[in-house]
């Protein structure tokens, strides 16, 4: 307990005014000075997760969305409640989830009070995207965000199928952080659902176009660790995981995904359709930043209530010398 007569106001230099007890009072209730830096400084601890539909209760406000969804308070309600316990558990410092409809949403979720108590999630981003269903990419991190980039409007293709040039259907968004004193980057997806087989040149367009960005980020730093997050709708061994992690290339940087070490093997899966067990979800990481994985870190949280979502959140913590 501080003494009343001892409050005063909070200056730079860390001086206390002595000035009558009210007065006093009230101005150490405003006082405030920056929070300090809750997280290790070499530890980074991220999660991705496809949280299926978080979607609020107002009706458009979603971007160009005709096909939104619009909750009920008590289902919207619930709906941030789960996702919140989920996340404290991850305890995250930098959290990639797939769709999100807006920054409302995310705000909801980041002041919830199941999160209260842990290191806030003070810096959130989300740019809408280009699925007509409104549901996007967010990102809560505890770090403060250098820059964050959408790829939405860029076209592409891949190099064996020039002639199939695309946008990404929902996006890609890439995220820079400073940690350590050591440049990270996370480049988010959402590739595009296989519920259409015949649209499936096109995730394997967004996944090449995933692998472009990436090399880039490389190419113009190759110190800075380089991280994928998301939703590949795809399974290891595709032409789409491929593409991602190798692009087919003995000589390209292998992005490694950190469910490579989560055990046992046969819970090694992240969706579930038909009773057939998927990895879809994952972590990739670059060879610079692998060497930093802590393995006895990587999570699979199977164990999700009912209608939280159809995915299960993966999370990995690295950390930097």
């Amino acid at each position: 307990m501080v003494p009343l007569a001892s409050l005063g106001h909070c200056g730079q230099d860390g001086a206390v005014n002595r000035i009558p007890i009210l007065l006093s009072l009230l101005a150490f209730i405003g006082c405030s000075s920056p929070e300090p830096d809750p997280i290790p400084p070499s530890s980074l601890r991220l999660v991705t997760w496809n949280c299926h539909d978080f979607f609020d209760t107002v009706k458009e406000n979603c971007g160009w969305c005709p096909g939104e969804i619009v909750l009920s308070k008590a289902n919207y309600d619930t709906k941030v409640a789960r996702i919140a316990q989920v996340l404290r558990e991850l305890d995250g410092d930098v959290v990639v989830l797939q769709e999100v409809e807006n920054m409302n949403v995310l705000d909801d979720l980041a002041l919830h009070k199941d999160l209260r108590g842990r290191p806030y999630y003070a810096h959130r981003r989300l740019e809408f995207g280009n699925d007509p269903r409104g549901i996007n990419i967010g990102v809560l991190s505890r770090v403060p965000i250098d820059a964050y980039i959408t790829h939405k409007n860029e076209e592409y293709s891949c190099p064996n199928d020039p002639g199939i040039v695309k946008k990404f259907a929902r996006d890609g968004v890439e995220i820079h952080l400073t940690r350590n004193g050591q440049n990270v980057a996370i480049v988010g997806m959402h590739l595009l659902s296989q519920k259409d087989e015949s649209k499936a040149d096109h995730r394997r367009a967004e996944a090449c176009h995933i692998r472009r960005i990436v090399d880039n980020l490389k190419t113009s730093d190759p110190n800075r660790h380089v991280f994928i997050m998301g939703d590949m709708n795809d399974v290891p061994g595709s032409d789409v995981y491929t593409a991602i992690t190798t692009r087919s290339d003995p000589e390209a940087l292998v992005y490694r995904p950190v469910t490579d070490v989560f055990f046992p093997i046969e819970q090694r899966f992240t969706f579930s359709y038909q009773g057939t067990a998927m990895l879809f979800d994952s972590i990739y990481a670059d060879p610079t930043a692998w060497e930093y994985l802590d393995a006895a870190s990587v999570t699979i949280k199977h164990d999700l209530v009912n209608g939280t979502s159809d995915h299960d959140p993966v999370a990995a913590t690295f950390v930097f010398p």
